[in-house]
């Protein structure tokens, strides 16, 4: 049996599918907003359209996406069919009013915590945001790793660590986990720590793997492990409780191609896609019969959703974090 043959038994080989395969051919094409990684975003498209038949246009960008696809959808330009982003994000659209609800037939096969109850979105993949460290730069300091969040906030590592300086998600979760006090007394020993404030979660791996700093709170995961296979010196660290974020795919309320993107929203779901997702792209899948990473995802460790309806206190969020580590904006 092929890939395409598994493909259609994956998402149910009935006349539904079926017919919506028709129409998705039919309306020849997919617009796909979204901020995943340029050669990944490229790497989706290609392979939907390999396997569908349906070619893909697609927009990277970063979260002024948002903006974009509101003010499109505002002034009537209608141009994106399927928006794939992080979970605030995605809750900013709803709240704008511009989504479609949708429900896919795998939705039900996905993780509690990563389906919206209203139907506005599905987590396409997550992603665990852990702490790192680089083992020779502890070891020139006589340091021990770190094992927990409030490792980072001991006098050793004053200095000497990274921080995404947008880490609102983050801070968003632990403070649903820990409470709103806790979490900012976190926050606050973290900032009197001095820690190097980095403009994305990429940057902080990668200065810890340089040495630049001897650890790091808030790393993806799988950026990590994505080091490591490189040979590069970083370890990495799942504390109690380590955060998973979204990354959520949704469908514009007025999509061009409504059926192409229902389509598209249930093929990325779907097993067949998500095993070559994770083990492609090296994604974290929320399917519950899709095994991951244990290195990533593991049942001894507790975790912690972010959730994206969240965000509707996003300015209460960003306004505490920036203020507590002097971020400007």
């Amino acid at each position: 049996m092929n890939r395409s043959q598994l493909l259609v038994g994956s998402l149910a080989a009935t006349v539904t599918y079926r017919d919506l395969l028709a129409r998705a051919r039919a309306e020849g094409t997919l617009t796909l907003y979204g901020t995943i990684s340029q050669p990944q975003m490229a790497a989706l498209a290609k392979r939907f359209q390999a396997e569908t038949g349906i070619p893909v246009a697609t927009l990277r960008g970063d979260a002024s996406l948002v903006s974009r696809i509101v003010t499109e959808a505002r002034a009537g330009h209608n141009t994106v069919d399927v928006a794939g982003l992080a979970g605030f994000d995605t809750d900013e659209l709803f709240r704008a009013g511009v989504l479609a609800q949708y429900r896919p037939p795998e939705a039900d096969d996905l993780l509690a915590g990563t389906v919206d109850p209203n139907g506005y979105w599905v987590a396409a993949f997550v992603n665990t945001e852990a702490i790192a460290y680089n083992p020779e730069r502890l070891k020139s300091f006589g340091m021990q790793p770190p094992r927990t969040w409030e490792d980072l906030a001991a006098p050793q590592w004053r200095g000497r660590f990274g921080l995404f300086s947008s880490s609102y998600e983050w801070f968003g979760a632990m403070s649903r986990f820990y409470g709103r006090e806790r979490a900012e007394r976190l926050a606050r020993a973290y900032a009197a720590n001095q820690p190097r404030l980095l403009s994305s979660h990429s940057l902080v791996v990668t200065e810890t793997a340089s040495g630049e700093v001897a650890g790091a709170a808030n790393v993806y995961g799988y950026d990590v492990l994505a080091a490591q296979t490189s040979g590069q010196p970083i370890a990495l660290v799942n504390p109690n409780p380590t955060v998973i974020e979204l990354f959520c795919a949704s469908i514009a309320q007025a999509a061009p191609h409504p059926n192409a993107a229902r389509l598209f929203v249930r093929w990325w779901l779907s097993r067949p896609t998500q095993l070559w997702f994770r083990d492609e792209l090296k994604r974290l899948s929320a399917r519950k019969d899709v095994q991951n990473d244990p290195r990533l995802l593991n049942a001894k460790v507790r975790y912690v959703f972010s959730n994206p309806a969240d965000s509707a206190n996003a300015a209460d969020l960003v306004r505490t974090f920036n203020s507590i580590f002097n971020v400007p904006g």
